[in-house]
């Protein structure tokens, strides 16, 4: 995933698009950090490239004014630095966001925005199915046999809402991984759990 845009490398064409960056450029640094592991960052191509982040560096001014790049290794940008927004922009909340998002063109480039409404887009299809799933079980849950002890429409029951926790956490997770859904449940089919 890049350190800076947070696409994943499926999304953008493999790692192939990808490649190490150092957040701190040789530039600045007579390259006295290349080959610290801590100063490499996975991103992809765009972000790394010169019309975006390449081998730009805040100067000493914007440095003691705050005006850094967010660091994706030490905290969560998208919490401490800058705020998305209901149009899919971001807005920044600290000098280090204003830096980064400027900088990184993050509310310019049209296909973080066509990303981020695909990421939108399959989130709300998950939580359809999340709420069907709840409407499955509370359906189950009135069914007599269910009420009357049939234990193998009990068993189903529970597994589906064993289910519903796992895809919760999998839809609630960080949206930027979104990419294996939880294994389907090897159970009485959904359908004979119905009332008839």
């Amino acid at each position: 995933m890049c350190a800076y845009c947070f696409r994943h490398e499926a999304e953008v064409g493999g790692q192939g698009h990808f490649d190490q960056d150092h957040f701190e450029p040789r530039s600045v640094n007579n390259g006295a950090r290349e080959r610290v592991c801590l100063n490499l960052y996975w991103c992809c191509k765009d972000c790394n490239s010169k019309q975006n982040k390449g081998s730009e560096w805040p100067s000493i001014e914007e440095q003691e004014r705050g005006e850094v790049f967010c660091d994706s290794c030490d905290h969560d940008p998208e919490i401490v630095d800058y705020a998305r927004q209901s149009d899919l922009s971001v807005k920044a909340l600290t000098p280090a966001g204003k830096y980064t998002i400027r900088i990184l063109r993050l509310n310019e480039r049209p296909e973080l925005r066509e990303l981020l409404t695909n990421r939108r887009r399959i989130q709300g299809v998950y939580r359809a199915v999340l709420r069907l799933l709840r409407r499955l079980v509370e359906r189950a849950e009135t069914c007599e046999a269910v009420r009357e002890g049939d234990s193998t429409r009990q068993l189903a029951v529970a597994e589906l809402r064993t289910t519903i926790v796992a895809f919760e956490q999998f839809v609630e997770a960080d949206p930027f991984v979104l990419k294996d859904v939880p294994e389907s449940v090897d159970a009485t089919p959904p359908s004979e759990l119905l009332p008839e």
